[in-house]
């Protein structure tokens, strides 16, 4: 239970319950339209996570090969499923607990959010939904293309990042210093996607 502007309510949780798919597509404009894609250009994956851990999953990716650079193109999530039950007098939200990278997001082909800082939540008013068949989609952009765009001269040199502008990112820089970090840069969800239900509480 927790206390709200009026008065105090209940919380509960509940795991985006969804079929995933992940898709690779060459860098692009930020709002750049979802990929009309046909199903086979998916591949399904066992849930929201990192391009990494996904891969990693379905034995397509591991540290032991050879080197995969995932911030050189666009990352494309899709997640297919039904409404879920909900009582009368619950009011829902759809939380991202994080996101690693530079994100939009779609859902049922309607703008959702943006989000340029994997560190952040982000709760979603209560979206539209239909009772059955709806799709998220989410565009993890290219950070090289991001990094390529001119922006001030830094005053120092930061020796182990691999380039100068992952200053002005905010994101980690783990997977992206080579010889300090494993050379696998988180790209994707890296946190639950769930929806938060909210009863006010007499």
């Amino acid at each position: 239970m927790r206390h709200s502007a009026s008065g105090p309510t209940h919380t509960q949780r509940l795991p985006l319950q969804a079929v995933w798919a992940l898709q690779r597509a060459p860098a692009a404009g930020p709002g750049e339209a979802p990929p009309a894609a046909r199903d086979e250009e998916w591949i399904e994956i066992p849930g929201p996570s990192t391009v990494a851990a996904a891969l990693r999953a379905l034995g397509r990716w591991s540290l032991d090969a050879p080197a995969q650079r995932f911030d050189a193109d666009d990352w494309w999530f899709r997640a297919r499923f039904d409404a879920p039950p909900r009582a009368t007098g619950v009011r829902r939200r759809l939380v991202f607990g994080g996101l690693a990278g530079h994100c939009e997001a779609w859902l049922n082909g309607a703008p959702l959010l943006a989000s340029d800082n994997m560190h952040l939540a982000h709760r979603c008013a209560e979206p539209r939904l239909e009772p059955t068949g709806n799709e998220l989609l989410l565009r993890f952009a290219s950070l090289d293309a991001w990094l390529a765009r001119k922006r001030p001269r830094p005053r120092w040199r930061a020796p182990m990042v691999e380039h100068q502008q992952l200053r002005f990112t905010r994101n980690t820089l783990l997977g992206r210093t080579p010889g300090w970090s494993p050379p696998a840069a988180p790209v994707g969800p890296w946190r639950a996607i769930e929806w938060v239900d909210e009863r006010a509480v007499e």
